[in-house]
Order: C-alpha cells, then structure tokens, then sequence
C-alpha cells in the first residue's frame, strides 16, 4: 500500500470529510487532497498519521506512515542506529548516570 492509499483508507476508516480530516491532522482540505493523490506527506505529517492510525486501532496503516518516515530520514542521510540509541531512555538513563559519577 502507498502513503497516498494509507491516507485515503485512513480518512475513510474514520468517516470523515477531507475538510474535518485535514483539521484532525492540522494542514488544509486541499493539502489532503493532494496526500491522498500524487503527494504523500512527509515529516511530522507522517507522524501525526501514525498516532491517528494507532489511536483509530488501524496499526497496519501506521506502519505504512512510519515505513514512509523511516526511508525519508534514511534518505535524508540520517543514521537509524545512532538515532534509536540517542533516544531510548536506557541508553539516555546509563548515559546521565555515567556522567554524574564521573564528577
């Protein structure tokens, strides 16, 4: 499934206008008109998707969005690896802990 399809079954899923679904994702009515066409969302707009999918029970379109996410930071030259080991707590956790004892 595409981004453009997962934003179209989503807005569906959900029952919603484009004008009422583009106020629920913060961007305009036009905006969802052209996600749901020729021009996927990128960024934070992939993310709101996917907490909307999660919170409409529909994880197999979240996955969709965060897949899209994913290879737009991997395109962007990000390091997945360096990133997910910044942002889990234990690393953070073992990290402040290390600092602090070294003082």
């Amino acid at each position: 499934m595409t981004v453009s399809e997962a934003v179209l079954t989503l807005r569906s899923a959900v029952g919603l206008t484009q004008e009422r679904f583009a106020k629920r994702v913060g961007v305009s009515h036009k905006t969802i008109a052209r996600y749901e066409t020729d021009q996927p969302p990128g960024g934070n707009v992939l993310i709101r998707l996917a907490g909307i999918s999660l919170g409409e029970r529909h994880p197999e379109l979240a996955e969709v969005f965060w897949d899209a996410y994913r290879d737009e930071l991997l395109s962007s030259g990000v390091d997945l690896r360096l990133l997910r080991s910044l942002l889990d707590r234990e690393t953070v956790r073992s990290r402040i802990v290390s600092t602090a004892a070294r003082r």
